[in-house]
């Protein structure tokens, strides 16, 4: 889609600050929660507030400027201080994860960004009935064509740098589908953002 408005972006590596925050103004928000996965490889010694600010991580803005609060998960790292948590979650286990962590079941915003085994994290998220984030946004591997439902295997590897990875845009929004959610902004690259069907209708009219 077109290009960002000037200053939509604050922290995030696209235009993802100023999506979200229209989508929370459009659509309220429960609890203020959110989770992000993947800190893009960075070392615990690193992680300051700086090195926070400067990671391009979706739910920064949210953080520092309108009052949220939230976990983020990460193969390498963990840094209770800033809220990270070293997990190598799977389909099996990202449940399991979310509920040591207080998550809440209907927490507000779920990012998911690993460059690897996107789409089983959201089929594990979802196929449990008791977790139902309200917005969901992954990132898409754009070397993939429109029409192409194109996911990589089951076992997280870190990315590198080749352009086979993650999943197509089809197949996270079909998994998506199938689970109650509704395509709501698919960005020209990086990520899509999925809402909950009885999110959206609160809102829009779906007929």
């Amino acid at each position: 889609m077109g290009r960002a408005a000037p200053g939509w972006r604050v922290y995030s590596q696209s235009y993802q600050d100023g999506l979200l925050g229209r989508i929370f103004d459009r659509f309220g928000t429960t609890n203020k929660r959110f989770v992000e996965f993947g800190l893009g490889y960075t070392s615990t010694d690193a992680l300051t507030d700086a090195a926070m600010d400067a990671l391009q991580l979706n739910t920064r803005m949210l953080a520092r400027h309108r009052g949220w609060s939230g976990v983020y998960f990460d193969a390498l790292v963990e840094a209770p201080a800033f809220g990270v948590r070293r997990a190598l979650l799977t389909r099996d286990s990202i449940v399991h994860a979310f509920d040591e962590a207080g998550v809440p079941a209907d927490v507000d915003y779920v990012s998911i960004d690993v460059d690897s085994i996107d789409a089983w994290l959201l089929l594990g998220l979802l196929e449990d009935v008791r977790m139902r984030p309200r917005v969901i946004s992954l990132e898409y591997n754009g070397n993939f064509l429109a029409r192409d439902s194109v996911v990589m295997n089951e076992t997280w590897v870190p990315w590198n740098g080749r352009s086979m990875f993650g999943g197509s845009a089809k197949a996270l929004v079909d998994i998506g589908t199938r689970h109650g959610y509704k395509l709501l902004y698919l960005m020209s690259y990086f990520d899509l953002f999925l809402v909950r069907e009885d999110v959206l209708t609160t809102r829009c009219d779906l007929h």
